[in-house]
């Protein structure tokens, strides 16, 4: 059950892993945003057609929906998703299986202060000039302000590495 959203609520790829939940015509569903819908208008979603199956006919293509953001049915913790061609040099970090929106992601540096990655529309946190050859200390923020801090992260381009922790299901 997923969905793109608009553009503006896109937000550069900050809406990416979001979980909504969507009503419709026919009833509600909760999807995940996994991508941004170009030609949509503020408000609008493009569901996958399994979650519009939910809430409307698909016959009809489009129909009128309202939506909220909420916390994701999730249990299991986070997971840091390394981009394929990830390095010491170049690394690209993806935060996968979060319960709230990440706001903030960050590594500790050898001088023990943490920096933040940008994050980039593709919904990557980047870090240009890498981050050596590790392990790595992270700390996500969620949109509430929410942390988990993980520790001896060992980088591995193409995979996902667990982390130790989930965000609170209440903010």
């Amino acid at each position: 059950m997923i969905a793109a959203i608009n553009s503006p609520q896109y937000k550069g790829g900050a809406a990416c892993g979001a979980c909504l939940e969507v009503r419709g015509p026919l009833g509600a569903v909760v999807v995940q945003v996994v991508d941004r819908c170009p030609e949509c208008r503020r408000g609008d979603l493009d569901l996958s057609e399994a979650a519009f199956s939910q809430i409307a006919d698909p016959a009809q293509g489009r129909v009128e929906i309202s939506w909220d953001e909420i916390p994701c049915p999730i249990e299991d913790p986070v997971r840091y998703y390394f981009k394929p061609g990830s390095s010491q040099w170049w690394v690209a970090v993806q935060v996968r299986n979060h319960r709230n929106r990440v706001a903030r992601f960050e590594v500790l540096g050898n001088d023990g202060r943490y920096r933040e990655l940008p994050r980039v529309d593709y919904n990557y946190f980047v870090a240009s000039t890498g981050l050596g050859p590790g392990p790595l200390t992270f700390r996500i923020s969620d949109i509430f302000g929410n942390s988990i801090e993980d520790g001896s992260i060992v980088l591995q381009p193409g995979q996902s590495v667990v982390s130790q922790g989930q965000f609170p299901l209440c903010h």
